[in-house]
């Protein structure tokens, strides 16, 4: 089971494991791209198309804890921001109401599967930022996006200001690790936004 924070458990037709009824305990909201979301209690919602990212914010200092893609689960808290990458559509339930659905056992699994993604990127995020330096971390996170990905050559559509913030490391740490990288030919740009991993591990 995958635990990259980039590829959440989800799946297309999500709502089609659901009935009339279940879908009734669900209000539809859309988001404008650029809009900022917060959370006064604990938010459930399915995201059906567009994309968010999930924050925590702190002054000027932003550490992203997950980009999210059609069909994943987001689970938002009182402490956490998102914001709207593109113009987007949930579906929001309260968490009160989600125990109605847990009779629903495809549903159920697919959540549940969600949630120990989750978990696992969570704990992966912990030991990273505990006993990895900045460049191990940047490694981990490319390597893992290769193996995401299947392939070697993958489109990394980030600046180094949003690999730090998903590194959690700082900005200036993570520039010296890339290029390192880059001069020792352990990643090779090919393309616009598009790099070869060569990394022996991956």
């Amino acid at each position: 089971m995958n635990g990259n924070r980039l590829n959440s458990d989800w799946n297309d037709d999500i709502l089609k494991l659901l009935s009339k009824e279940e879908l009734d305990n669900f209000r539809k909201i859309k988001f404008e791209k650029g809009e900022i979301i917060y959370a006064q209690k604990i938010r459930f919602m399915i995201l059906l198309k567009g994309k968010l990212k999930i924050s925590f914010l702190c002054g000027a200092r932003e550490f992203v804890l997950n980009f999210l893609k059609k069909g994943s689960f987001v689970v938002q808290s009182s402490d956490a921001t998102i914001e709207a990458l593109e113009s987007s559509e949930v579906v929001e339930i309260n968490v009160a109401d989600v125990r109605r659905l847990f009779g629903n056992e495809a549903f159920s699994m697919s959540m549940m599967n969600a949630l120990l993604r989750n978990i696992l990127a969570q704990r992966k995020l912990i030991y990273d930022m505990y006993f990895r330096t900045s460049e191990d971390r940047l490694r981990s996170f490319l390597i893992e996006l290769a193996k995401e990905r299947e392939e070697r050559v993958i489109n990394l559509p980030f600046t180094i200001s949003n690999l730090s913030m998903l590194c959690g490391s700082p900005r200036q740490n993570i520039s010296t690790a890339f290029n390192k990288f880059v001069k020792n030919g352990e990643i090779e740009k090919v393309g616009k936004q598009k790099y070869k991993i060569n990394f022996a591990e991956s």
